[in-house]
């Protein structure tokens, strides 16, 4: 078995239910509230008012992805058979400063038109941001992927994620704190 823990900063993006509907609802119910919708969407009255079974604008949430940001203090781990094999420091996947670089990288440049139009929840957050597993009887470390996301959402590429033969991690667990939440609009 082959553990992959990734803890530091990470951020995460959530699409929220953005039809043309759902909008007009969100924007009526700003209004009386009196406040901006990115600031409406982000207040637990709002949910109140919505008057429906959607109780936290996690129940909005149609589609995620993210992952750890290269922002100190960081660390990947990677442990086989319960014996830690591998501490990849971050900026040896942005930037290798040997000859042949150490690690499979694969970098994903989204440009805005990418993702699809509508409301998204932008959070950071900081702790354990995931870890993952992969059963497997033997490890290599040329087989092991990461997959580095450039996008609009984030400044710095985003580590989204691992793979051991062509073949995803699965995750298990998570534990951070959500340090910050914003609307972002597209």
């Amino acid at each position: 078995m082959i553990t992959l823990k990734l803890f530091g900063e990470g951020c995460f993006v959530h699409y929220l239910e953005s039809s043309k509907a759902s909008i007009e609802i969100y924007k009526l119910i700003a209004a009386k509230m009196k406040l901006p919708l990115k600031e409406a969407l982000l207040d637990a009255y709002f949910f109140y008012k919505l008057h429906s079974d959607v109780q936290s604008i996690d129940d909005l949430i149609v589609d995620s992805f993210g992952g750890l940001l290269p922002l100190s203090p960081w660390k990947i781990e990677i442990w086989f058979e319960r014996k830690k094999i591998a501490k990849i420091p971050f900026n040896e996947l942005l930037n290798s400063t040997t000859l042949f670089p150490l690690y499979n990288v694969e970098n994903l440049n989204t440009p805005i038109s990418f993702f699809d139009k509508g409301i998204y929840l932008k959070e950071l957050v900081t702790g354990c941001i995931g870890t993952y597993k992969f059963d497997s009887s033997g490890f290599d470390i040329d087989n092991v992927t990461f997959t580095l996301l450039n996008s609009v959402f984030t400044e710095k590429p985003l580590l989204i994620n691992t793979s051991y033969q062509n073949k995803n991690f699965e995750k298990v667990k998570d534990d951070y704190l959500i340090r910050h939440r914003e609307i972002v609009f597209i």
